[in-house]
């Protein structure tokens, strides 16, 4: 009896260090992802931070152009 609950132990264990090292690898890519997407954010932010001012730029070049006709 006691060769059996050696066996369960070992099986166990073996269990329970696949999923924690799968627990740990799936925490590394949650976070390696997050941090691809904050930084794509970032770009996106800039970009359409950009659009805006060349949207209100031509907005006043189209004023003046409406004001001279």
């Amino acid at each position: 009896m006691a060769n059996g609950n050696g066996w369960t132990l070992k099986l166990v264990s073996i269990i329970a260090t696949i999923i924690i090292g799968v627990i740990l690898f799936m925490g590394n890519v949650v976070r390696g992802n997050d941090l691809t997407n904050r930084e794509e954010h970032k770009d996106i932010n800039v970009s359409l931070g950009d659009f805006r001012v060349e949207q209100m730029r031509q907005g006043t070049i189209l004023e003046r152009i409406d004001n001279k006709l």
